[in-house]
């Protein structure tokens, strides 16, 4: 890994080419976002903020990205299911 070289690198970042292990790379991703709300002062303390959630791999991310970030940002949450309303996409849901 380019950041802690304690551990194997996992995956190599598209933009920068840095080969990171996982939890170096969660890391990165979470202070670029983090990074980005507060320059964009996206979300302002004391916000309440729903997260749409379908289940499928953006929303989860995004849900746990800010749920990571939430004390820091000064934020709450709120998860809101999304149903589609596509036929068995999502009856075990």
């Amino acid at each position: 890994c380019a950041s802690c070289h304690a551990s194997r690198a996992a995956l190599r970042r598209p933009r920068s080419g840095q080969a990171l292990c996982g939890a170096c790379f969660c890391a990165a991703f979470e202070a670029e976002v983090l990074h980005t709300v507060l320059a964009g002062r996206l979300l302002p303390p004391g916000a309440v903020v729903a997260v749409g959630a379908s289940g499928g791999k953006d929303s989860t991310v995004l849900a746990h990205v800010l749920r990571a970030l939430t004390p820091r940002l000064g934020i709450s949450l709120q998860l809101v299911a999304v149903d589609e309303g596509i036929g068995g996409y999502r009856d075990a849901a």
